[in-house]
């Protein structure tokens, strides 16, 4: 798929959804993914939008835990998306 503009797909951290056996509920899932987004800070890119000339797919990039709030998340090929500005993303790794 091509992306337009200057957009950064990255990859969403994958955690485990179960603590200790116990399967948490959707609410309680939520709650822990929004704490979760504080840690959030070293992501991997998925796939970049043409105009971008700062980072590629494949490279891991440094977007602050406040910016990455602001994401859209969306899905692709069944998997969780975060989408940033190319200017959201302010280290290479």
């Amino acid at each position: 798929m091509k992306y337009q503009g200057k957009i950064v797909i990255l990859n969403k951290p994958a955690y485990e959804a179960k603590i200790k056996g116990l399967e948490l509920s959707p609410e309680a899932q939520a709650s822990m993914e929004a704490d979760l987004v504080k840690h959030y800070t070293r992501l991997t890119v998925h796939a970049v939008g043409e105009d971008v000339t700062f980072c590629k797919a494949g490279d891991e990039v440094l977007i602050t835990p406040r910016q990455l709030s602001y994401c859209d998340v969306i899905e692709i090929e069944g998997k969780t998306k975060f989408v940033a500005k190319e200017a959201d993303c302010i280290g290479l790794y």
